[in-house]
């Protein structure tokens, strides 16, 4: 799959479910936008949002900012993406239909941002 393909796939599923939770999102997701090496040596590179990764997390955001202006100030951007990054590693419970109120979602950068 090249990156292209990628891109359009994360973002039509990112379009489709901003609400979805860990435990409903398919592991070929969690998979592809976990990136290959520690996040803090991925963001040490001079052109670190350019990798895909990156964008695709970017494209998550700012939906979620659609949704909800003005919580994440841009200064934060690299902030967020090393707590996304760190739930993405998370072990957590996999094919399991949790209850909904219990169960975290991917794309929560309010959640993210009081970690940062």
């Amino acid at each position: 799959m090249n990156t292209s393909e990628i891109l359009q796939k994360s973002f039509d599923y990112i379009d489709g479910h901003l609400d979805v939770t860990f435990d409903e999102i398919p592991d070929f997701y969690l998979k592809l936008w976990k990136t290959p090496v520690p996040v803090r040596e991925y963001l040490k590179r001079k052109d670190y949002w350019k990798a895909y990764e990156y964008r695709i997390f970017m494209h998550a955001l700012n939906k979620y900012r659609e949704k909800r202006p003005g919580l994440m100030p841009e200064e934060q951007e690299s902030g967020l993406f090393e707590v996304f990054q760190q739930m993405l590693a998370l072990s957590i419970p996999r094919n399991r239909q949790l209850p909904r109120e219990a169960a975290f979602k991917v794309f929560d950068f309010e959640l993210y941002f009081d970690l940062v």
